[in-house]
């Protein structure tokens, strides 16, 4: 017997962040190795799961969330991956293009996560800042369009967690939600070398510091063996070290960079005495509050000190 499809609302679309995501990214790497009838059972499921959430997933008209974050990148890999064999792929990528990137994310970021973070937290920031970033990238090397003039935040989101690490290279800043854990807020490899690939591929002129950044940061992780529920692991996930880390990749000196940091979208301020790994760092927040209220995952610290 055929099973009964899952349904994409349980938890009110939470598994978009997964399933669409992931059925996506394997239709394009396995595309070779699909029969058409397998393709279209994917491409079938996957509308599946974007029309249902569409219609009823969590924070769908709130361009800042983790939710959203699953949402806005599994549409937009699904209609690339689909397009020739989906024949509503052209009506959703226009939908992403025009409505939830033009009209949604593309303004909203702009004005309020400029300078880059994520105010749910580091527990949900760094599989949203991906699901974020990853859209671009297919957006230029399917279709050849460039949005990351309007839109810079997969850029600044870099720098940002430069300064936004603890001295240690272990953790991030721990404001917004997070989970008891031995370390609720560790710096995840995963994240940092995704970004590192990405800036390498998009030329950024950031790339080599970040990239010497990135290589302490999974240096260190590793050294101090964390990992836990709601954290990171030690490493890196495979695919994300086999697609986006370049071990040859040039690598600059970042020790010379400013001591602070402000990211005017969120109102924050991160400062350190110096990029050694025994400094006083901290931070200051006191900006608006910018992510999808219903969440209450950004919490309501504003004025204070880290």
């Amino acid at each position: 017997p055929v099973p009964t499809p899952p349904s994409p609302l349980r938890d009110e679309g939470y598994g978009i962040r997964f399933y669409g995501v992931g059925m996506a990214l394997g239709y394009d790497w396995l595309y070779q190795a699909l029969s058409a009838e397998q393709k279209k059972r994917i491409y079938t499921a996957l509308d599946r799961w974007l029309d249902a959430y569409d219609e009823g997933g969590f924070a769908r008209e709130h361009p800042v969330g983790n939710y959203f974050a699953g949402f806005y990148a599994a549409k937009a890999l699904a209609a690339l991956a689909t397009e020739g064999d989906d024949p509503r792929s052209p009506a959703i990528w226009e939908d992403w293009r025009t409505r939830m990137h033009g009209q949604m994310v593309q303004p909203y970021y702009a004005r309020h996560l400029r300078g880059g973070g994520w105010p749910e937290g580091w527990n949900y920031g760094p599989l949203a800042t991906v699901n974020m970033a990853l859209p671009v990238l297919a957006a230029r090397t399917a279709k050849g369009l460039d949005l990351l003039p309007g839109f810079r935040f997969p850029v600044e989101q870099a720098e940002n967690l430069m300064y936004h690490t603890w001295p240690t290279r272990r953790t991030v800043d721990d404001r917004g939600a997070q989970y008891a854990s031995e370390n609720p807020s560790g710096a995840a490899p995963g994240v940092f070398t995704v970004l590192a690939g990405l800036l390498v591929a998009w030329h950024d002129p950031l790339a080599p510091q970040f990239h010497r950044y990135a290589r302490e940061v999974r240096t260190s992780v590793a050294r101090g063996g964390q990992g836990d529920r709601g954290g990171p692991g030690d490493a890196p996930a495979l695919w994300e070290d086999l697609l986006f880390w370049d071990d040859q990749a040039p690598e600059a000196d970042y020790r010379g960079r400013p001591l602070s940091y402000l990211s005017p979208g969120l109102g924050t301020v991160a400062m350190r005495s110096s990029w050694k790994e025994d400094a006083v760092w901290a931070t200051f927040t006191s900006g608006t509050y910018n992510t999808n209220a219903e969440a209450g995952e950004m919490y309501f610290d504003q004025g204070s000190l880290a």
